[in-house]
């Protein structure tokens, strides 16, 4: 989304390239709003998104990235889109999703 990009890069909502940039780069020390977008996950292990990512990062490197928000100490709200139910009868995207998160709240400083 065109106006979307602009909107972004003109703001101070800090963004990566890929999940193990955010490792990389030093994090000011102020409070983290986190918002967890999960049909970034690679589609072949949670197929259930409207929108889903091919190449996109695996959930070992998302909860490996939540656990390094977590240490920080400064993640202060999290919000997540979700997965379409009606696409994931197994349950299986669910799964990743929801252990992706609990990688953030079970890593206290």
């Amino acid at each position: 989304d065109p106006a979307e990009e602009a909107a972004l890069r003109e703001s101070k909502v800090m963004r990566f390239a890929t999940v193990s940039d955010l490792m990389e780069h030093p994090l000011p020390d102020m409070p983290i709003l986190l918002h967890f977008d999960t049909d970034i996950i690679d589609r072949s292990e949670a197929p259930a998104m409207n929108y889903s990512a091919s190449n996109g990062p695996s959930s070992e490197e998302v909860q490996e990235a939540f656990r390094y928000l977590a240490r920080t100490g400064d993640v202060r709200a999290v919000s997540m889109s979700t997965w379409n139910p009606a696409l994931d009868p197994d349950g299986r995207t669910r799964d990743v999703c929801m252990n992706s998160l609990q990688a953030l709240l079970e890593n206290p400083v």
